[in-house]
């Protein structure tokens, strides 16, 4: 069944972003082999295959980034396993 499409607002973006996980990292970049936008959750790539999702345009791919990204989250809670260690950025000084 193809996807819906839907158009995504900054605001949306915001707040899907503030509900997608706690501080867990999603990479987006284009790819020209697959001529799309692909999704990378760089703290579970030791526990999935990635790429994980993708998009035609970069709202598409961070939707794909967060049902990935939720689904992993729900099957380690179901698993008993505890959740990767977010990265942090640190400013260097």
């Amino acid at each position: 069944m193809p996807r819906k499409k839907r158009e995504i607002r900054a605001d949306d973006v915001t707040a899907m972003t503030n509900t997608i996980s706690p501080r867990h990292s999603i990479v987006i970049e284009w790819s020209d082999a697959d001529q799309a936008y692909v999704v990378i959750l760089p703290e579970w790539a030791d526990r999935y295959a990635m790429p994980v999702g993708d998009g035609q345009t970069y709202e598409e791919a961070l939707t794909s980034a967060r049902d990935a990204l939720d689904t992993f989250i729900q099957h380690a809670q179901e698993d008993g396993l505890s959740l990767p260690d977010p990265r942090v950025f640190a400013a260097s000084v």
